[in-house]
């Protein structure tokens, strides 16, 4: 069957499938491939203009042994256009204002997965659906104290919720003049680190411009390197 695919590719160099991650039998088609696609970023752009690479194949030599891969072909996600790159401090306020599904832990170890998100002047976080009226599913961003990175607080340090989820994945916004906790669990640790990140920028961007009731562009721009 290896032999009869090789004579097929040979007889029709024009053939718009190419197999991914193989050597081809004739070492043209690689050579076509590369031209289209000068780089490693350019092969989505490829898939999009119509070159289908079909799942992984194997292709065997006319002895029966299998031939040494010449060069492996990868598909850059980053190019991806549903990607969220998030690169600066500006990006994770971004990525919060599409909202994330947060599991909200309370006293009693209760967990509720609801939709987090900062509203448009990043003045607030809140969160539905919510049995509470829409102005109490809020936490004000001039009201947050600060923001921990792990289980910190007794909720996240209860049995029932330590071994259940990644230390890595949980933080806790602190809030109001009693020192209120939010204890929250995201999907990964990248999540997580977005939001502790975000929170922080707003929070020590507020304390620098305590006197206005918005966050300006240049105030952020001052927080951008604050992420890794």
């Amino acid at each position: 069957m290896a032999d009869e695919e090789i004579e097929t590719l040979d007889a029709n160099p024009n053939n718009t499938e190419i197999p991914f991650n193989d050597v081809f039998a004739n070492g043209n088609n690689e050579s076509e491939i590369k031209k289209e696609c000068s780089d490693e970023s350019d092969t989505f752009e490829c898939m999009q203009s119509g070159i289908v690479l079909p799942r992984k194949s194997s292709f065997m030599s006319k002895d029966g042994s299998r031939r040494g891969h010449s060069r492996k072909k990868t598909v850059s996600f980053s190019s991806m256009p549903t990607e969220r790159k998030i690169a600066t401090a500006q990006d994770c306020l971004s990525y919060m204002q599409q909202g994330s599904e947060l599991v909200k832990v309370r006293s009693n170890s209760r967990q509720y997965h609801r939709i987090f998100s900062l509203n448009s002047d990043m003045t607030e976080v809140r969160w539905q659906p919510t049995s509470k009226k829409p102005h109490k599913a809020r936490i004000p961003v001039v009201s947050i104290k600060e923001v921990r990175s792990g289980k910190t607080t007794d909720a996240l340090k209860n049995k029932e919720i330590a071994g259940i989820f990644p230390d890595e994945c949980a933080f806790s916004i602190v809030f109001g003049d009693n020192f209120e906790s939010m204890d929250l669990i995201a999907n990964t640790p990248d999540e997580a680190h977005i939001w502790v990140t975000g929170l922080t920028c707003l929070i020590n961007t507020n304390t620098r411009t305590s006197t206005c009731n918005t966050t300006t562009p240049e105030a952020l721009e001052e927080m951008q390197q604050m992420r890794d």
